[in-house]
């Protein structure tokens, strides 16, 4: 009996995936609090899944804004992710997000989809970019435990290397 109420379930929930965005909200709007609590969880990693702007919008729970220059960086990583060969080089002026989502976001959502992968970042330099700490902040924006959805790449908190980020699956 538990067996075809749980596969009646993931039926359900696998079906809930592939509506579109109007038809689902619909669907959450019926739902039960236990189905909703199920619901935004599957809105949450599909939020996720779709790019690295994405990502970041629901780790910081919004504080971190889209802006339209970010779109370029992340359809790098889309295309990247969709295995095309890419070597891009990134120009933008200072302090509009390149290296935050060119080093720190763009390669945590590939390496949350492909957590076999390995990552290289270069830049040109014997030190990592100004105003940049070579990994460690991003282990320090992203909330350890609560917020990462089973199966996501975990940034060990210890990170100190300057061109390595370590995991709590090992070396990145």
């Amino acid at each position: 009996m538990t067996t075809t109420i749980s596969r009646r379930h993931q039926e359900f929930l696998d079906e809930y995936r592939s509506l579109p965005a109007g038809q689902r909200y619909l669907v959450a709007a019926r739902a039960t609090p236990d189905q909703r609590r199920k619901l935004m969880a599957i809105e949450r990693n599909t939020a996720m899944d779709r790019s690295p702007g994405a990502m970041v919008s629901v780790l910081t729970e919004g504080r971190e804004l889209q802006a339209p220059h970010l779109n370029l960086i992340d359809q790098a990583f889309q295309r990247i992710d969709a295995g095309e060969k890419l070597q891009v080089m990134l120009t933008m002026p200072p302090r509009h997000g390149k290296s935050q989502r060119a080093s720190r976001w763009g390669p945590l959502w590939y390496l949350r989809r492909h957590p076999e992968h390995r990552v290289v970042i270069a830049f040109n330099g014997l030190t990592s970019p100004k105003g940049t700490d070579g990994g460690s902040e991003t282990a320090a924006r992203v909330p350890h435990g609560t917020r990462h959805p089973p199966g996501s790449h975990h940034v060990a908190s210890d990170v100190k290397g300057t061109f390595r980020a370590d995991t709590r699956a090992g070396l990145a």
